[in-house]
This record gives C-alpha cells, sequence and structure tokens, in this order.
C-alpha cells in the first residue's frame, strides 16, 4: 500500500517547467495537425467508399 502514496506521476514533473510559451506552440502544432488531418482522413474515407 505504501506504492500509492509514494506514486508520482510523470506529468507533474513534467507541467512544473511548462510555460505559456509551450503552450502557444503546443496549440500551433495542433492546429496545424488538424488542418492536415481532416481533409487527409475525408480523401481516404471517399476513396474507400464511403457514399455522402
Amino acid at each position: 500500500m505504501n506504492d500509492w502514496i509514494s506514486f508520482r506521476p510523470k506529468l507533474a514533473d513534467t507541467l512544473k517547467n511548462y510555460s505559456r510559451r509551450d503552450l502557444g506552440a503546443d496549440v500551433v502544432a495542433g492546429v496545424t495537425v488538424g488542418i492536415v488531418a481532416l481533409p487527409l482522413a475525408m480523401v481516404l474515407a471517399i476513396a474507400s467508399g464511403l457514399r455522402i
């Protein structure tokens, strides 16, 4: 039971040094991936025979 008391998620250590600049870069990267992934998913759906 002592293992649960000393458990610390890696995310807690990672977010300790996380800044607004990092957040901005991550948001831009996420939007960029979304802009690329959505049309690609639509093309693959149409190519596989999905009727809209």
